[in-house]
């Protein structure tokens, strides 16, 4: 079994738990012109506008945030399984993006979208691949200060080795 796998297997689970917990939301703001009042009436904008329409602004919860446009490009990339399916039904609101290493920005979180971390973190490794510099951040594998060349072979790619240094 490949490391790959395991990712893969982790963002599944984890964006399971994601689901059954809730996915997160924000408010978005909206400008519409309609012919009922929604919100709040935009008096300034509707000067000279016939009767029969009203600027309005308001906010609408919607699911469109960082860490559920991760989920969705993630989980999208992986086989279809039935698991996958049902998950992706649920992210039917989220847009669908496409990420790159020079698009990735990872997300901000806070007390209501902590859970995401994790299938977050699986999600960029999936997506961009694992960093060429790991951090370790158990100071009994590496005395503080000091670092080394280590060579993980489950990574599927033979011979591949990453800098490695105590923090």
């Amino acid at each position: 079994m490949s490391v790959r796998t395991l990712f893969e297997r982790q963002l599944v689970r984890e964006s399971k738990k994601i689901v059954r917990k809730g996915l997160s939301r924000v408010y978005a703001e909206h400008l519409e012109q309609t012919s009922a009042v929604r919100g709040r009436v935009l008096v300034r904008e509707n000067l000279g506008v016939p009767k029969a329409t009203l600027f309005c602004r308001y906010a609408e919860l919607s699911f469109d945030t960082p860490e559920n446009r991760i989920l969705r490009h993630a989980i999208s990339n992986l086989d279809r399984t039935d698991t996958t399916h049902r998950i992706l039904r649920q992210l039917a609101e989220v847009p669908k993006v496409q990420l790159s290493a020079t698009s990735w920005t990872r997300p901000k979180y806070n007390r209501l979208n902590q859970h995401y971390k994790r299938a977050c973190d699986a999600s960029r490794i999936l997506t961009i691949g694992v960093p060429q510099h790991i951090r370790l951040e158990r100071s009994d594998v590496l005395a503080k200060g000091t670092s080394a060349k280590r060579e993980y072979p489950d990574t599927g790619e033979s011979g591949e080795t990453y800098d490695v240094e105590a923090v």
